[in-house]
């Protein structure tokens, strides 16, 4: 799977470091990787990219149109959340954005924090907190279980 992720950037004409950033494609790889997908990836990555080096409307773009070809996404929803989050004047935007997340993915614990986060920027401490008491919860169900330390 791997060295057919690496040809789809290349493909793409995408030069990458790919230490770390496999993790965060998780969500794709986990599925067949078909046209559509392989073209909402790149524009996931090169989302990212834009996010890393601060271009928040370029990334917000590539989000965008990453979720037109995957609209089933928590992970691209997400991530368009957490975008708008870094322009103050789109906080609806970006609690829209997550909440689909939640409803694609109830456990999403990523999208459960920076909701929490919101919240708490809003001073609704109520809702704060019980996104974050969700993001726990999820978080915990995530966790291994068996682990000697």
């Amino acid at each position: 799977m791997r060295l057919k992720f690496r040809g789809i950037l290349k493909q793409k004409g995408i030069a990458l470091v790919l230490m770390g950033l496999l993790v965060a494609e998780a969500p794709f790889l986990s599925r067949k990787i078909d046209k559509e997908t392989s073209a909402a990836l790149t524009h996931y990555i090169m989302g990212s990219l834009y996010s890393n080096s601060g271009q928040t409307d370029k990334a917000i773009e590539e989000f965008k149109k990453a979720l037109t070809l995957d609209a089933q996404s928590a992970a691209l929803h997400t991530r368009l959340g957490v975008e708008y989050i870094k322009k103050p004047h789109e906080l609806d935007k970006a609690v829209e954005e997550l909440q689909q997340a939640l409803k694609l993915d109830p456990e999403d614990v990523d999208a459960h924090l920076f909701l929490a986060l919101i919240y708490a920027s809003k001073g609704e401490d109520k809702l704060s907190s019980q996104e974050y008491e969700l993001a726990l919860s999820g978080a915990q169900k995530k966790a291994p279980q068996n682990i000697d330390i």
